[in-house]
C-alpha cells in the first residue's frame, strides 16, 4: 500500500554546481528523477507561501517567475542511487604477501551507533580479511574478523569509549601441515589516564580452512556499498606492513613514537616500515583540505567519496595536547559514520549556461513531475560579484544557509502559520538521506561538523518557513517594491574575494541571519568599513561562528568550541579546524566579538513571541533625525508578519565591554519580551534564578566603524516588520528606508561627539 510519504519520498530531488555561480558560467542540475519531470529555470523573487486562516497571503505574496527565455524540458525517469556513510578506499601495489603482512589498527566505538563494515584488505580476486561491527550495545559490542574465502569468523568484545588496539596476521599451523590460523593480538588502550595502556598482548586464534592466496591490493574503510554501509566508528594506525616490524612489539611500543620539531613524529616501527615504502600502506588522518587521509608511505591511490572527519583524537591522545598542530600523532585517527553525505555524486541532468547579462538574485530549476502536485526547486545563486550594476548589494548569508539545509523540526525557526510547506514534508519524508545539517548528531552522538552543497537542499527553497533564503526572500521583495535596485551577492563571494567582493558598493544589506562567518570573511568586511563602506546589518545572531570552508570540496566546517548556544558541543581536544587548523567556535571566545565589527552582538532568544523598541535618549539628537524621520512615536514595531513585532527570535546589543566604539549612537532598544526571552549562556556565569534581565534585549544604533559606518537592529524578526497588511508602510520600513536613503548619499555621517 502507498502511503503519503512513500509519495512524498518519491519528488524529484537535486542539487546544482556550483552553487554560487557567475555570469557567464554555467551551472549543472545533478537530479533524481523517479517520474517523467519538466524541468525549467524560475528566479525567486519572494519564496512565501505563508496563508492567513482567510487564505489571504501572510506577508508578501509569493513571486516566482519563470524565465521565458529557457524553455522547459522533459527528463527522466532518472533514478540516481545515494549511498551514504564515510567511506575510504585504498588502492595498493607491492604489499607483502599475505603470509608476511600484519594488519594494525586501533578501534573506538561509543555507547550508542549504528553498526556496519568497518574494514576490509582484499586483493585483486575480493577474498581477504573484513571486520564488521555487530550486535551494537550500550556497554560493548563485537567485532567480527572474518577471513574469505570461507565463512570463518573471530569474534572480539569492544568495550564502549576504549581504544582497541588490534594486530592480525597468519600464521602457519604447527600441529597441522599446510593449515593456517588467523592470530589477533588485542589490547585495551586508555592513554588520557596512568597505566591506560595494557601491558601485554591478548592473543586469539582462528583456524583458517583456506587462506587468501598472493598479497592484498585494496583497503576499504567504512561504507562499501548501499547494503553494507559504515559503522559508527573511530580507527587509527591502519597499516598493512611486513610482519617482522611489529613481530617484538607490546602495545605501549605500537604505540610510542617521539615528537619531531622537524617533521612527523613517527614509531620506530612506522620508520621501518617507510625504508621500504612500496612494502607499507600506513594510512593516518590529516588536516588540511582535499582529503581526510593520506598514506606515510606515498605509494597508495587515495578515494573518498564520503570523508570520514579528521582532526580527533586518535589512540595516542592523552590530553596534553588540544590541537593536531601542537602534536600531530596525537590526531592520526580519523571518524566514520553511517549517514554521512557530503557529496551525492549524482551525474549532470542538465547544463545552463547563464546569460552574461542575467541579473544577479535567487534561482531555481523547477522540477515538475507529472503526479506530483507541487513542483520541486534546485535552488542556486547567480552572483553579482564579478560584474557590479548597483551602488546596492545584499549579502545573502549562504554559509548560514548551508548550516541549517536539512534541519530537523526543531531547528527550522519558528512556525508562524498553520501551513504545511511542501519543501519541509519531502524533508521529513526522506530525512535523513539527503544529508544533515550540522545542527544535528550522528547517530554515535557525534556532533554534524561540515556542511555541503553536493545534495538536495529542501531547506534553501521555495516551500519552507520563513528561515533561512524564504526569510531573506522578504528583503529582496520590499527592496523591490520600494524601486531600490540591488544586486545580490553571497557569503560564498566574501570569503573567496574578501573586501573586493564588497568594495564596488556604497553600501551592503545583510540577511535576517547571517550567523556563519568565516575568518577571510570577518576580514573582507572590516576592511570595507575601515575604508569607508556601509552596511546595514538588518539580522540577528550574526558574524557568531567561525566557519572554515574548503573550497573546492563545496564545504564548510564548524567546530563548537567551549562556549555558545549550540546543538552539540566539540569533545575535548577537537576544538580546531581540520580544513584550516584556526581554533573553532564563537567569534566573541576568539577575540573578535560582532560589537567590535557591527556594534552589536548575540544577548538573548526566545521564540515565544517578538516585542517592540523605545527610542533611547541619542534618538533625539538632531544629527540622528534622518533615522526616524516620519516616525513620531516614542515606540515602533509593535507589529510584524514573524512573530507579531520587530525585536524577537534570536536578538544582539551593545556592549561597550565587548568592543561597541564608544562613539556609537545608542537609537533605541527593545522591552516587553516574554519571560522566554533568556540571556544566551555564553552571558552568564553561573545558574541564576529568573528575574527581569535588562540585557536581553535587541538595540537599534548607528555604529561607526573605521571611517565606515553600520546600522544594526539587532533582531531575526526585523525583516517581517518591514511591510505591513495589504502592503502597508510600517514604521520599521520607513527607519529602514530613511537609512538606506541616507546611506546612499555619499555626504559623511556625523559623529558622535563624547563628553568628559
Amino acid at each position: 500500500m502507498t502511503t503519503p510519504l512513500d509519495i512524498l519520498a518519491q519528488a524529484p530531488s537535486g542539487y546544482a554546481m556550483p552553487w554560487v555561480v557567475q555570469p557567464g558560467q554555467s551551472v549543472a542540475l545533478h537530479a533524481s528523477l523517479p517520474h517523467r519531470t519538466q524541468i525549467d529555470i524560475v528566479h525567486i523573487g519572494c519564496a512565501n507561501d505563508e496563508r492567513q486562516t482567510n487564505g489571504r497571503p501572510h506577508g508578501p505574496a509569493e513571486r516566482i517567475t519563470v524565465l521565458s527565455e529557457v524553455p522547459a524540458v522533459a527528463h527522466g525517469p532518472q533514478v540516481q542511487r545515494l549511498v551514504a556513510g564515510a567511506q575510504v578506499r585504498a588502492d595498493c601495489v607491492g604489499l607483502p604477501a599475505w603470509s608476511e603482512l600484519s594488519l594494525v589498527l586501533a578501534l573506538q566505538r561509543m555507547a550508542r551507533g549504528a553498526p556496519g563494515h568497518v574494514l576490509s584488505l582484499q586483493g585483486e580476486d575480493g577474498l581477504g580479511i573484513s571486520l564488521e561491527l555487530r550486535a551494537h550495545k550500550r556497554r560493548s559490542a563485537t567485532l567480527v574478523v572474518s577471513v574469505q574465502p570461507g565463512a570463518d569468523a573471530l569474534e572480539l568484545n569492544l568495550p564502549s569509549g576504549e581504544w582497541l588496539l588490534l594486530v592480525l596476521d597468519f600464521k602457519a599451523d604447527g600441529e597441522s601441515i599446510g593449515s593456517w590460523k588467523l592470530r589477533a593480538r588485542t589490547a585495551l588502550c586508555r592513554a588520557t589516564v596512568p597505566d591506560g595502556i595494557a601491558a601485554s598482548w591478548t592473543e586469539s586464534w582462528l583456524p583458517v580452512s583456506t587462506p587468501p592466496m598472493g598479497e592484498p591490493s585494496q583497503l576499504h574503510l567504512g561504507t562499501q556499498d548501499e547494503s553494507h554501509t559504515s559503522a559508527d566508528v573511530r580507527v587509527d594506525l591502519v597499516s598493512v606492513l611486513p610482519r617482522v616490524c611489529i613481530e617484538s612489539l607490546a602495545p605501549a611500543g605500537l604505540l610510542a613514537c617521539e615528537e619531531d620539531a622537524d617533521g612527523p613524529a613517527l614509531s620506530s616501527w612506522e620508520i621501518s616500515a617507510l625504508r621500504e615504502p612500496s612494502a607499507a600502506c600506513l594510512l593516518r588522518g590529516r588536516s588540511g583540505k582535499g582529503f581526510s587521509v593520506h598514506d606515510l608511505a606515498q605509494g597508495a591511490t587515495l578515494v573518498e567519496p564520503q570523508r570520514p572527519y579528521s582532526a580527533v583524537r586518535g589512540v595516542r591522545w592523552d590530553g596534553r595536547f588540544q590541537g593536531p598542530q601542537q602534536s600531530p600523532a596525537h590526531y592520526t585517527a580519523v571518524h566514520f559514520n553511517s549517514d554521512t553525505l557530503l557529496d551525492a555524486h549524482w551525474e549532470p541532468t542538465t547544463v545552463w549556461p547563464v546569460p552574461d547579462d542575467l541579473a544577479s538574485g535567487s534561482y531555481a530549476f523547477r522540477l515538475r513531475a507529472n503526479d506530483q502536485e507541487q513542483p520541486s526547486f534546485v535552488s542556486f545563486f547567480v552572483s553579482g560579484a564579478s560584474r557590479p550594476r548597483h551602488p546596492v548589494a545584499v549579502l545573502l548569508p549562504t554559509f548560514t544557509y548551508l548550516a541549517y539545509a536539512n534541519a530537523p523540526e526543531g531547528m527550522r525557526g519558528e512556525p508562524v502559520t498553520k501551513v504545511e510547506h511542501p519543501a519541509e514534508m519531502r524533508l521529513d519524508a526522506v530525512h535523513p538521506a539527503h544529508g544533515r545539517s550540522i545542527y544535528e548528531r550522528h547517530p554515535d552522538g557525534q556532533g554534524v561538523l561540515w556542511g555541503s552543497s553536493r545534495h538536495p537542499l529542501w531547506s534553501v527553497s521555495p516551500g519552507h518557513r520563513p528561515w533561512g533564503l524564504v526569510a531573506d526572500s522578504w528583503l529582496l521583495e520590499w527592496l523591490t517594491s520600494q524601486g531600490q535596485l540591488f544586486d545580490v551577492i553571497t557569503d560564498h563571494d566574501l570569503h573567496r574575494l574578501g573586501a573586493a567582493a564588497l568594495e564596488p558598493y556604497r553600501m551592503v544589506l545583510t540577511g535576517h541571519h547571517p550567523e556563519y562567518t568565516s575568518t577571510a570573511m570577518w576580514d573582507g568586511l572590516w576592511r570595507y568599513l575601515q575604508n569607508g563602506g556601509r552596511m546595514l546589518y538588518l539580522g540577528g545572531n550574526g558574524f557568531y561562528w567561525r566557519t572554515a570552508c574548503d573550497e573546492e570540496a563545496d564545504v564548510i566546517e564548524v567546530r563548537r568550541a567551549e562556549d555558545g548556544t549550540r546543538p552539540s558541543i566539540a569533545p575535548p581536544g577537537e576544538y580546531y579546524c581540520a580544513f584550516t587548523g584556526e581554533y573553532g567556535g564563537i567569534w566573541r571566545r576568539l577575540g573578535r566579538p560582532p560589537q567590535q565589527i557591527v556594534g552589536i552582538g548575540m544577548a538573548a532568544q526566545g521564540f515565544e513571541r517578538a516585542s517592540y523598541y523605545r527610542k533611547c535618549d541619542d534618538a533625539q539628537a538632531v544629527e540622528m533625525a534622518f533615522v526616524f524621520e516620519g516616525v513620531r512615536a516614542e515606540t515602533f514595531g509593535h507589529s510584524g508578519w514573524w512573530g507579531g513585532g520587530a525585536s524577537g527570535w534570536e536578538i544582539d546589543r551593545c556592549d561597550a565591554d565587548l568592543g561597541t566604539p564608544v562613539n556609537t549612537w545608542w537609537l533605541a532598544r527593545s522591552e516587553g519580551h516574554a519571560e522566554s526571552m533568556l540571556r544566551t549562556k555564553e552571558e552568564l556565569l553561573s545558574y541564576v534564578l529568573p528575574f527581569k534581565d535588562a540585557k536581553a534585549r535587541s538595540d537599534v544604533a548607528l555604529v561607526p566603524v573605521g571611517r565606515g559606518d553600520v546600522f544594526a537592529v539587532g533582531s531575526m524578526t526585523w525583516i517581517g516588520a518591514l511591510q505591513g497588511p495589504d502592503t502597508k508602510t510600517t514604521d520599521v520600513a520607513k527607519i529602514t528606508s530613511n537609512v538606506i536613503r541616507r546611506f546612499l548619499d555619499p555626504a559623511p555621517l556625523p559623529r558622535k561627539h563624547l563628553t568628559e
